[in-house]
């Protein structure tokens, strides 16, 4: 397994950037929430109780951007969470069941790819790809909290960014 961590934020509503590290120190690149304008962030923080408005972009380590991530807002149904890699790939994952407290997805890529996510206790994510445990997300708590990225070598996503932008967006901001 190859091993990345990364410090989140305190509140779900902040816009910090946050580094990740390889398991030797050495960052890798960043992730950070983003809105439009003010209005956006005033919007979010006092109607939509801080995920409202879901915008993520991840930037490799050389500040070139990598990832971005966004969410689709619905009246009725879930939303879906986009994510588009800078080679063009596209990702969308949506809610499988109806609960907010232990929320699964399934992530749908090229290629017919599909991976489902589960939470693991209250701070652990896997990751699931042909049942089978591709990454594990783990949260631990504390004065300065950090969050643990472990990734299958037979994982088919290798990247760390990937697992840490959708971790942010559909479990730390959450619905």
């Amino acid at each position: 397994m190859h091993t990345y961590y990364y410090q989140p934020p305190h509140t779900k509503g902040s816009s910090k950037q946050m580094t990740v590290y390889n398991e030797n120190s050495s960052p890798i690149g960043t992730i950070e929430r983003h809105f439009k304008t003010i209005f956006h962030k005033i919007l979010d923080t006092l109607l939509g109780q801080n995920n409202l408005i879901v915008n993520i972009q991840a930037k490799d380590a050389a500040g070139d951007s990598h990832i971005k991530a966004n969410t689709e807002r619905a009246m009725i149904k879930r939303p879906h969470c986009y994510l588009q890699t800078k080679n063009g790939k596209s990702y969308k994952a949506i809610q499988t069941n109806q609960t907010s407290f232990y929320p699964e997805f399934t992530i749908t890529g090229p290629n017919k790819l599909t991976l489902n996510t589960k939470p693991k206790g209250l701070h652990s994510v896997n990751f699931y790809h042909n049942n089978q445990v591709i990454a594990e997300i783990d949260y631990a708590k504390g004065v300065k909290p950090k969050i643990d990225i472990h990734i299958a070598k037979s994982a088919s996503i290798q990247d760390p960014l990937f697992y840490a932008v959708y971790y942010q967006m559909l479990y730390f901001i959450g619905y």
